[in-house]
């Protein structure tokens, strides 16, 4: 049984398992559920709202497939669709930029600390300890949970994944401080990112406003910089005292006041994260100071040709506010 709405990102290992499939004679059964308007469009009827749900097909003795319902709920949307200017920033300041893979709505974020996971490492962690990683992500969270400030979390493969193998299985209370998630793709050990639309961590990271993306290895990421994190001080030690033995998997870098930014424009399906220098963060107070300039230059001569081609009235208009205000002044 495979359940997709799309086969682009995964074409390369689906493609190889149906070839497979169709010469050992087995059935592979493809379901599609935004193209069956008779379920979904019911449901949305009756919730008079987009709608979710959790399912099970057992197969029967006369090779028919029997299909049971099993939860149904409101389908949580994102509200941050206003439209944001990703800047053009240079490759060698730019973390990733991709494009169609993240949720979450527009956004132009400073990210003061990144954690990252590193997924050579934790790939060959023992694989009965590999929760200790999603531990040590939560203790991290928790040791930020009054700040202010903006956490990024870099995870190999699946986040919140129950199989340590496929990713790392963290609950949602151990990243709800985190305001961006990115899983990334990594082919030489195995790792995929592939978050279920459907599940109940894609709903709380949506109700919670956290951003989410994937970065995989296909052309939708146009550019993956996963070393520049590597030369900076891991501060692990700073926040987790007795989390040594972890720095080579987890790392935790300072980066508030070095201008690294998320940008992500939803209408677009664009995301960038990068470094900006301040250069470019003085040009664009030059550009708002500029408009301001010319709006009130704009005003001022709507005035002006107010005032010449009805200076009476506007005389009038005048007199009557100066008469006022003398009033009121006399009065008080």
């Amino acid at each position: 049984v495979w359940q997709v709405s799309s086969m682009d990102d995964y074409m390369h290992f689906v493609a190889p398992l149906c070839n497979q499939l169709y010469e050992e004679g087995k059935e592979l059964l493809y379901m599609h559920f935004s193209g069956h308007p008779a379920l979904l469009h019911t449901l949305q009827q009756a919730y008079q709202y987009p709608v979710d749900i959790e399912f099970t097909i057992n197969g029967t003795d006369t090779g028919e497939f029997v299909f049971n319902l099993l939860q149904c709920r409101p389908l949580q949307v994102g509200t941050r669709r206003d439209a944001v200017t990703v800047p053009s920033l240079p490759e060698d300041k730019t973390v990733f930029s991709v494009t169609g893979s993240s949720m979450g709505g527009s956004r132009a974020e400073d990210i003061d600390y990144v954690v990252f996971v590193d997924s050579r490492a934790y790939y060959e962690f023992p694989y009965k300890r590999k929760p200790d990683i999603a531990h040590i992500i939560g203790d991290i969270n928790h040791h930020f949970r009054k700040s202010n400030q903006n956490l990024l979390l870099f995870v190999p493969g699946r986040i919140g994944t129950s199989s340590p193998e496929l990713g790392v299985p963290v609950s949602f209370a151990a990243i709800n401080h985190f305001c961006a998630i990115c899983e990334m793709s990594d082919s030489e050990v195995g790792y995929m990112p592939e978050l279920s639309y459907g599940s109940h961590m894609f709903q709380d990271l949506v109700e919670a406003e956290i951003f989410y993306t994937a970065l995989f290895d296909t052309p939708k990421t146009r550019i993956f910089n996963r070393t520049v994190f590597y030369d900076m001080p891991n501060i692990l030690t700073e926040i987790l005292p007795d989390c040594k033995e972890y720095e080579d998997i987890v790392k935790v870098c300072h980066t508030e006041g070095m201008h690294l930014k998320l940008y992500s424009d939803i209408q677009n399906s664009e995301t960038v994260l990068g470094f900006e220098s301040n250069t470019s963060q003085h040009t664009r107070n030059e550009q708002r100071t500029l408009l301001i300039s010319v709006l009130y230059i704009i005003r001022l001569y709507s005035l002006s040709v107010i005032f010449y081609r009805f200076p009476p009235v506007y005389l009038r208009s005048l007199q009557f506010q100066e008469g006022l205000h003398s009033t009121i002044s006399h009065e008080n």
